[in-house]
């Protein structure tokens, strides 16, 4: 049924009221995902440049949703056969609004996960360095070509939603196959850099020396992150109907920003996972200090100290604690879970030998020689009994 020529709004029912719904279900993920890593970076006096990225793809992600909203009230998911002139018009000016914000947002969201890897890579790691800047190249080379290709569509770039200005002869267009170009170039280029901003995390922690289970949680949170590769794959068949404008291409334009939407949102929570953990790791440090807190420090210190609870390493000592620091040891950051670290050093080593124990010092330390370890820790804590003759505990 087409709208009345007076009409300046459609009903939202159907695939507007889908685009819209998912599409601020995603907004406010996004929003509390983005709010728990600022608020646990700012914290932790660790607010870097990619949390500056994530930030300034949240705000252009409520600018997306907006002209989503205001898109979909004018057409934007809507057939032909609802709109009438106005409408036609007003929903493709909006949808161009929309896709120039939603291509500035996911270059820098992309971006800003490629320099979180950038910052936690090991300098000796130079082949994933290598890919990640690939991967940083590859996102800006997509943005440049898609968003430039858009502006310079039709001159002037009114023409673009107001097509009755090329019949009229006074703008010029290029043909839809440039716009099908774009969009399919863009699309491959997203599939690689979602791809490889998924994978890349998990081969780098899987060549490093944890448990099987932390890699396993590991993997678990970055193949959320591989979703957003699935909704550009699911977006790519409706691009073919930038071909045909005339064959109800409003209606398409809304399954493009649904899913479009839906990769910028779980790609918002992806890259905020590791901050959400660290909140939840706060918070149940927290509560475990409040339950302690109230039985008085005599209870305290006892439950402390029952079962002789250390941290046990190769060679480490789980006999009681002499002193006071030696009780408090290793309460802070890392006596909720794991601890890495690498070791990088430069400089030529020397291979030792079966004899090399006899040798003395081995590399004399004035000839500029040194010896270069990676080397990766797991550390966990647990209780120990206590024994009479044996302080160690070997795992």
């Amino acid at each position: 049924m087409t709208a009345p020529e007076d009409a300046r709004s459609v009903p939202l029912v159907g695939l507007p009221l889908v685009v819209v719904t998912l599409t601020f279900f995603f907004t406010a993920l996004g929003a509390i995902a983005v709010g728990i890593r600022t608020y646990i970076r700012l914290r932790l006096k660790s607010f870097g440049l990619d949390d500056t990225m994530v930030v300034f793809t949240m705000m252009t992600f409520i600018a997306v949703a907006a002209f989503t909203l205001h898109g979909a009230n004018v057409g934007v998911g809507t057939r032909n056969a609802g709109l009438n002139a106005w409408l036609a018009v007003e929903s493709s000016k909006w949808y161009l609004f929309w896709i120039l914000m939603y291509l500035s947002g996911m270059v820098v969201l992309k971006t800003s996960v490629c320099t979180t890897l950038l910052r936690i890579l090991p300098p000796s790691m130079t082949a994933f360095r290598v890919c990640v800047y690939v991967l940083i190249f590859l996102s800006w080379a997509a943005w440049c070509v898609s968003f430039i290709g858009v502006l310079s569509l039709c001159r002037p770039l009114e023409a673009t939603w107001r097509p009755s200005l090329v019949a009229e002869g006074k703008a010029t267009c290029g043909g839809q196959e440039v716009m099908v170009a774009i969009s399919q170039a863009v699309t491959v280029a997203s599939v690689l850099t979602d791809t490889g901003c998924a994978v890349l995390p998990g081969i780098m922690l899987w060549k490093t020396q944890m448990a099987k289970t932390s890699k396993l949680e590991v993997f678990a949170l970055v193949s959320i992150a591989s979703i957003a590769s699935v909704a550009t794959i699911a977006r790519a068949p409706f691009l073919s109907h930038y071909a045909d404008p005339t064959n109800d291409l409003t209606y398409y334009e809304g399954f493009m920003v649904l899913f479009s939407n839906v990769e910028t949102g779980i790609g918002l929570f992806a890259s905020s996972l590791p901050s959400i953990r660290r909140a939840y790791l706060i918070l149940i440090k927290s509560e475990g200090q409040n339950g302690s807190s109230g039985g008085g420090s005599g209870a305290s210190d006892a439950k402390q100290h029952q079962g002789n609870t250390g941290i046990i390493t190769i060679g480490g000592s789980g006999s009681k604690p002499k002193s006071s620091r030696s009780r408090n040891r290793f309460i802070n950051p890392t006596d909720l879970g794991q601890s890495e670290a690498h070791v990088d050093g430069g400089g030529e080593w020397e291979r030792i030998g079966d004899d090399g124990s006899d040798k003395g010092i081995l590399i004399p330390q004035d000839n500029g020689k040194r010896i270069r370890v990676d080397q990766s820790y797991a550390v966990e804590m647990h209780p120990v009994p206590s024994r009479d003759n044996d302080h160690y505990g070997h795992k």
